[in-house]
């Protein structure tokens, strides 16, 4: 059932960041103004959620739904997010700082060597 729930969620979250990005597809000088407001939303929103439906075990099925599949799916820049958060709302400060700055720097140096990668191996 849990997969069900992530996968359903999901597949809407998708849909909405697909029409968002249709919508909110602009950029201003080169900068990505439509994604950045998506990611945006995202994090409001999952952290909505959280406050909602944290406390009280039989939101369990609503938070995968909701939170691991929607919007996980809308953007999973919001699951990072809320990861980041929870990890400093723990005390574990090192552990969360180094998972924003891995996250972030390695994240854009793969995106990099993916591309160059491809590039080199086309036909």
């Amino acid at each position: 059932m849990a997969y069900a729930l992530v996968g359903l969620g999901g597949a809407l979250g998708s849909i909405a960041r697909f029409m968002c990005s249709r919508w909110l597809g602009f950029s201003v000088n080169g900068f990505p103004l439509g994604t950045l407001f998506v990611n945006w939303l995202g994090c409001f929103l999952i952290g909505c959620c959280w406050a909602f439906l944290k406390v009280d075990p039989k939101f369990s099925s609503m938070r995968l739904l909701l939170i691991t599949g929607l919007l996980g799916g809308f953007t999973t820049f919001s699951s990072f997010g809320y990861e980041s958060f929870q990890l400093f709302t723990e005390g574990k400060w090192k552990l969360a700082i180094a998972y924003i700055l891995l996250s972030n720097v390695v994240g854009i140096i793969l995106v990099f060597l993916g591309l160059n990668l491809v590039l080199k191996l086309r036909f």
